[in-house]
């Protein structure tokens, strides 16, 4: 529906706007709590896995590098 006055956004396309903005932003809330948890368990289940030390190293230095470079 277009607004009666050109340099004013129409109000229900701006109540629609924001709630896209807010669901993204619990979307990127929730995804950035799931990865915290599961990375904080990681090592265990890889270690639980049968990896040794180094293996767990090697993989965890591989992470780093590849995101620092990324």
């Amino acid at each position: 529906m277009a607004s009666d006055n050109p340099g004013k956004p129409d109000p229900a396309s701006l109540k629609k706007g924001m709630r896209n903005v807010v669901v993204m932003g619990l979307v990127s809330f929730f995804t950035d709590f799931s990865t915290e948890m599961v990375l904080g368990v990681l090592p265990l289940f890889i270690i639980d896995l049968g990896a040794t030390r180094a293996i767990l190293g090697t993989i965890e230095g591989s992470a780093e590098l590849i995101s620092y470079a990324l």
